[in-house]
């Protein structure tokens, strides 16, 4: 965010107190299991003249994991850099292991850090996030800019064995540690301020409702902003997974066994 100070003293002091005090601020944590819609939702977010959006900071900075202390020094100087505003960070469920703690900690963390706002964004089909997260793995092309066409890239997908989010399970497992995640966000966060949102209402069809729903939840103007990113992966399973047969067996029967058709 930038901000720009041309003049100094008295005067402008009193007029940065008072853009400091008509200008919403928060700091809020998003919490996605990736490959959900997260990366144009915080495009939107960061476009907007009061949000200074960090993004996945545990993604982009290595030496941080399983270093929870420095983390928190971290964030806290970034969180203090960007001064009156909005300041937003983004978190996977497995972030938490990166820095050795578990989610209740890393929360715990945040509360310490004054972060008083969540967003839960959730991708109900949750098995198109292992897909995708699978083909993100094989072309190693996370985005699509607006407008370009998407490439379908087929892969298998071993029942017993997907190896993604630096954790090698059975599908099923995966796909109940997702559950859990969110079921866990959405009793823990019950009585804060907090947005749920869904990939498939809110972003898949228009991004741009999204980001009118955490403007409103931040009580922020809605600015005009450009959708810069497209869908990676808009085909159907069957025609992405090329072993699908096997992806069907061992979902049938099961209670995610709906989104082998959705």
């Amino acid at each position: 965010m930038k901000k720009h100070r041309s003049q100094s003293g008295p005067r402008a002091a009193a007029l940065w107190n008072r853009l400091r005090a008509r200008t919403p601020t928060s700091r809020v944590a998003m919490f996605h299991a990736g490959r959900s819609g997260s990366r144009v939702l915080a495009d939107l977010l960061g476009q907007h003249s009061h949000v200074s959006w960090d993004g996945e900071v545990l993604e982009h900075n290595s030496w941080l994991w399983n270093e929870p202390r420095e983390f928190s020094r971290f964030v806290a100087r970034r969180r203090d850099a960007a001064g009156p505003g909005i300041y937003g960070l983004e978190f996977k469920f497995f972030h938490a292991r990166l820095l050795g703690v578990s989610l209740p900690e890393l929360l715990a963390r945040l509360d310490d850090l004054g972060f008083d706002h969540f967003v839960i964004l959730e991708r109900r089909n949750l098995l198109r996030k292992v897909v995708s997260s699978v083909v993100l793995h094989a072309n190693r092309r996370s985005h699509i800019p607006a407008g370009r066409k998407a490439e379908r890239t087929r892969v298998a997908i071993d029942p017993q064995r997907v190896a993604i989010d630096r954790a090698s399970l059975p599908l099923v497992d995966h796909l109940k540690g997702y559950r859990d995640g969110f079921h866990w966000l959405r009793e823990r966060l019950a009585e804060r301020n907090v947005l749920e949102l869904t990939y498939e209402e809110d972003i898949a069809r228009d991004p741009a409702d999204a980001y009118r729903k955490v403007c409103s939840f931040l009580d922020l103007p809605d600015e005009p902003t450009d959708i810069l990113y497209a869908r990676t992966n808009p085909f159907p399973l069957n025609e992405i997974v090329t072993n699908w047969s096997e992806v069907e067996a061992a979902l049938r029967g099961s209670e995610f066994e709906w989104m082998l058709e959705a």
